[in-house]
């Protein structure tokens, strides 16, 4: 069956458990979890509070157009060592290299760097990304102290059991953490490759991606 047939594929649906902000399955495995630990309670509501600040230490948009500010920075190191230029980056010497060593046969400029950006991409996420993420995780550990928070946890199970815990943990990565940072990151690069991919050399008229795609076939 053809998934692309309808909008859904790139819509998406309503998740059928509804969109309620606190889903009846958190409250009552909260309510469970704080009947069991009685007068200790609150040991809940800072292991809840604590994760939630974490979350809000990155919100979503913003790490897609992170991913997307990757793709024009290699996009501009391609076109930066294509020219013979020099930039502060420590990247460049890796694409100049590249650029010399592979030369292309298209007139045009932009088609050029369109394909050396391409060809490069996945080298350059191969750093890129985990940088990122570091930087993330810096941001996070500033208002996040981790170990602590993995303390309360293991304070929390030895009344109520690992399992619920875990369980608990779980409901709350499905409503609300449920695509990570990294994924964010990547589909904010991809989003910008659809851009490349459609673009037309000017010289033969065909998209960035057939002729790509006439370059693996030929190999």
């Amino acid at each position: 069956m053809n998934i692309f047939k309808k909008y859904d594929a790139w819509l998406g649906s309503l998740p059928p458990n509804g969109l309620a902000p606190i889903p009846t399955e958190l409250v009552q495995q909260i309510c469970e979890i704080k009947q069991t630990l009685g007068r200790k309670g609150y040991l809940l509501d800072k292991y809840l509070i604590m994760l939630f600040k974490g979350f809000s230490t990155h919100l979503s948009w913003c790490i897609v157009e992170h991913g997307s500010s990757l793709y024009g920075r290699l996009q501009r190191l391609c076109a930066t060592a294509l020219d013979g230029k020099a930039a502060d980056d420590p990247f460049l010497g890796r694409v100049a290299a590249y650029v010399q060593s592979h030369p292309l046969e298209y007139d045009s400029r932009y088609t050029k760097i369109q394909i050396y950006t391409l060809r490069l991409a996945e080298e350059f996420l191969q750093v890129s990304i985990p940088e990122m993420v570091q930087k993330c995780e810096n941001k996070i550990s500033n208002g996040l102290d981790i170990i602590l928070l993995d303390e309360l946890f293991r304070d929390i199970a030895e009344f109520c059991g690992e399992n619920r815990m875990q369980a608990l943990n779980e409901i709350i990565l499905k409503q609300y953490a449920n695509v990570t940072i990294v994924n964010l990151l990547l589909q904010g690069f991809y989003s910008s490759i659809f851009y490349s991919f459609t673009d037309r050399d000017d010289e033969s008229g065909r998209e960035i991606f057939l002729l790509m795609l006439d370059e693996i076939k030929s190999i």
